[in-house]
Formats: structure tokens, C-alpha cells, sequence
């Protein structure tokens, strides 16, 4: 009984994409371009933030927020995951920012001009709170009621 030339050609196509990926997982490149930092921020409040949003610096793109949990003193502390190759001044900023009326929002970090960079597990002591938006609105009818009164 020959074996099926089909059978023969999908088991050698299996190997081989089978050690493609093998290679390409364990090449040193591959886990360097890989490799990120991970930065925290504190804020009194981050409303509307989220885990998975976006981290920005000059409106890229370069990161992503992990984690926002409370500590002792009751501060949102926000886990930023940065990619390795992207470096960041120790006296930068972030704040939280909204991406439209909508609510959603990211993190923006402004850069400062420290020639030390923040590593693995620092703190951006710099921060700025998510504006919220129905006390925005609030504060907007009262000036408006107040200019019509004089």
C-alpha cells in the first residue's frame, strides 16, 4: 500500500511552517523588538480611562495602558507599557486626555528635555488629571447665566 502523495505534501508543509515559526520565535531579534518598559503615573482621577488605551507622545502612537488600579491613598495608578526604543526624558509629563466628546481617552505624555531617561519601573512625577466633562459643562452654563445677568 503507497501512503498518499497528499498526506506526504501536507506533513512536510506542516514541518516546515512548524519550523519557520520556531525560528523566528527564539532568532535574539525577534525578542529584542519585542521588549518594552513599564512606567507608572499617579492621578486623583483618571474618569473614562481604560486598560488597552493608547499611549501617545506628539500624538504617535508608542504604548499602551496596562493596568489603573487605587493605592493607599486612594490615587489612580496607571501601569504605561513603552516600547524599549522609545526613550523618555525623566522630567516628562502625562496627562489624560480626551479623544472626542464621546469619552474616550488616552494617556499623552509630553517630553521634557532631562538628558536622564526613566527606566524600568519609574514614575512620571509630572501628571495632569482627566478634565470632567459634565463639570466642564457645568462650570461653561454658570459663567454663561453670570455675563447675562450683567
Amino acid at each position: 500500500m503507497k501512503p498518499d502523495k497528499n498526506l506526504i505534501a501536507g506533513i512536510i508543509a506542516l514541518l516546515c511552517v512548524t519550523l519557520t515559526l520556531t525560528l523566528i520565535s527564539t532568532h535574539p531579534f525577534s525578542r529584542h523588538a519585542g521588549s518594552n518598559y513599564i512606567l507608572f503615573a499617579k492621578f486623583n482621577q483618571t474618569s473614562g480611562l481604560e486598560p488597552g488605551a493608547e499611549v501617545r507622545l506628539a500624538g504617535i502612537k508608542i504604548g499602551k495602558v496596562n493596568h489603573i488600579t487605587l493605592d493607599e491613598n486612594f490615587k489612580s495608578v496607571v501601569e504605561l507599557k513603552i516600547p524599549q526604543k522609545i526613550q523618555i526624558p525623566d522630567d516628562s509629563s502625562a496627562s489624560v486626555v480626551s479623544i472626542n466628546i464621546l469619552g474616550g481617552k488616552y494617556v499623552e505624555i509630553v517630553p521634557g528635555g532631562s538628558e536622564d531617561n526613566l527606566q524600568n519601573g519609574d514614575y512620571l512625577d509630572f501628571t495632569q488629571d482627566s478634565p470632567e466633562l459634565p463639570k466642564l459643562i457645568d462650570k461653561m452654563i454658570a459663567v454663561s447665566k453670570n455675563k447675562g445677568k450683567n
